[in-house]
């Protein structure tokens, strides 16, 4: 990195569903040292279970996702008030949205749970 290179975000991707504690503390502490926005990640979408979902079907899934998102960031900022966080949501399938949302940040951190130990599992280049 040169100095007439900026230093690019941090990008974390969340899942509300599981346990990601290691991967934010990570995520946050990274973005603290770069002194750089966090961009937090998060993909949910409908199921097509009973076919295509209605506008108020949508509306729900999303608001539900934001309060959980919103839930589990609440502890992260204030453990780490400096940093700024950009979140970044997106209807669609987890693997599309961060292959996505990877371009442009400079670290991406994102966390896969084992089957076999039932914990966070660390993917290479990723956090534990």
């Amino acid at each position: 990195m040169s100095a007439a290179t900026p230093i690019r975000d941090v990008a974390v991707a969340v899942d509300t569903g599981r346990p990601c504690d290691d991967v934010l503390d990570f995520a946050f502490h990274a973005a603290e040292l770069r002194k750089t926005p966090l961009r937090v990640v998060h993909a949910w979408h409908v199921p097509l279970t009973k076919g295509l979902p209605g506008v108020e079907e949508r509306t729900q899934i999303r608001t539900a996702t934001e309060r959980e998102r919103t839930e589990l960031l609440a502890p992260w900022q204030e453990k780490y008030p400096g940093v700024v966080i950009r979140e970044n949501p997106h209807e669609g399938r987890a693997a599309h949205v961060l292959v996505h949302a990877a371009g442009g940040a400079g670290l991406l951190v994102a966390g896969s749970a084992s089957p076999w130990s039932g914990r966070q599992a660390a993917l290479p280049g990723t956090a534990r």
